[in-house]
């Protein structure tokens, strides 16, 4: 199950730019529903035409390709292949995308890009009406509140900043007139969801206003528990039991798992324990590759699909498996992993296999490092460290090569290694 988090609320006051630094630290991808209407604005306007005749703006509507790219979480507007995130910065824009959009069919073109990334993707979104329309049924919405002249003042000074030349009376002016169009407007007009959290920044500074809404999100996500199958439950219940006879173990670093999000957790193997063990101490429903042998031992490969593991052919360039992995990644489920690519009874380090890397980044996921002692023989305390997850987000859009996974397993491997 992905995430959604709605962000509402008037122009100025700041939802892009706490939407994307709340993104940036939960991980999400963070999607600016206002610039997909500057861009159809600055596309209407840029083609020497009216944003007051509807006429002339449904003509150009299938001439217009618009494509969302996220690097490192941020998202990028394409118009017609060309990069216009920064041109469509200015008042002029501005008031352009509030008359585009109150046209149904722009509303419509741009509605379905919006829905599909967020049913793909852990999404915070932000714009005017997304906990109302867009995404009646996300599991956060937030409204944001601030007093005119204040939203005034921080636009103002962004434009500055950014060197273009206005006024402070010029932008207080011009965010007037768009409260009004905005809220007034037939369709889809600025309003809070019935169930969103007002949020008021007004006497906030910036990390103030990030640490609300992140306040906000985690007291809403705490109450969102995924669904695991009765069998795994019975299963989770017993094996601990009988590891806590067998082997005295003891766990540390839980508050490192991430939340309601897919993750791969990677862990050393030093026994046929160790799968058992991750699927145990790990909170959520799982699935893991197991080699492709186990799968044709009788009652075996029956037992090891229920709790959700599929094969993987050692030794070469899996692609079903991949394909599998990517699968199960966004059906909301964390995938069990081991770097070493066997079982290493020895306990000696050995160089890690990059698969779990190269999925991490293909299917835009953290990775939970997790050491595991002691599991050779019963009897024995066994000790199970779980350290912070790696967020790959950097290397997402990035191309990468075999030694660019190989750099980042290494530095995965040492985390697994330096806690053992």
């Amino acid at each position: 199950m992905n995430i959604n988090i709605a962000i509402d609320g008037p122009s100025g006051a700041g939802k892009s730019t706490l939407a994307r630094a709340v993104a940036k630290r939960l991980g999400y991808i963070y999607i600016d529903t206002g610039a997909m209407y500057r861009t159809i604005g600055f596309a209407v306007l840029n083609a020497d035409k009216s944003t007051k005749t509807a006429s002339d703006i449904i003509s150009m509507l299938p001439e217009i390709d618009l494509k969302i790219q996220c690097s490192a979480n941020e998202q990028q507007i394409f118009l017609n292949g060309e990069n216009v995130t920064e041109k469509i910065r200015t008042p002029e824009i501005s008031t352009a995308a509030s008359e585009v959009s109150i046209i149904p069919e722009v509303r419509e073109k741009l509605l379905s890009l919006q829905r599909e990334t967020a049913a793909n993707n852990n999404v915070i979104m932000d714009g005017r009406d997304i906990g109302a329309e867009i995404l009646p049924n996300a599991q956060v919405k937030v409204f944001l509140t601030t007093k005119v002249e204040t939203r005034a003042k921080r636009r103002f000074d962004e434009l500055v900043k950014r060197g273009m030349e206005t006024t402070f009376d010029e932008v207080l002016a011009d965010m007037k007139i768009r409260d009004e169009k905005d809220s007034t407007r037939e369709i889809s007009p600025l309003r809070k969801a019935k169930d969103a959290v007002e949020v008021d920044t007004t006497e906030l500074d910036f990390e103030q206003s990030v640490e609300k809404i992140l306040d906000v999100i985690e007291k809403k996500t705490a109450k969102i528990k995924p669904k695991v199958s009765v069998l795994v439950k019975l299963a989770k219940g017993f094996i601990m039991f009988v590891c806590k006879f067998l082997y005295f173990y003891s766990v540390t670093g839980r508050e490192n798992i991430p939340k309601n999000e897919s993750f791969i957790a990677c862990s050393n193997h030093n026994s046929y324990m160790d799968p058992v063990m991750m699927g145990a101490v790990l909170p959520r429903n799982f699935a893991f590759m197991a080699k492709e042998e186990l799968f044709k031992i009788w009652g075996l490969g029956w037992l090891i699909r229920k709790f959700n593991a599929f094969p993987v052919k050692r030794g070469r360039h899996d692609v079903g498996a991949i394909k599998a992995a990517l699968q199960i990644l966004k059906k909301d489920k964390y995938l069990i992993m081991f770097p070493e690519g066997g079982t290493m009874t020895n306990g000696k380090r050995v160089k890690g296999k990059t698969g779990a890397v190269m999925i991490a980044i293909r299917a835009k996921v953290k990775v939970l490092p997790v050491s595991i002692k002691g599991t050779y023989f019963p009897f024995k305390k066994m000790r199970i460290h779980i350290s912070k997850p790696l967020d790959l987000s950097e290397y997402y859009d990035k191309s990468m090569k075999s030694e660019d996974y190989q750099v980042i397993t290494e530095r995965l491997m040492n985390e697994i290694y330096g806690n053992l």
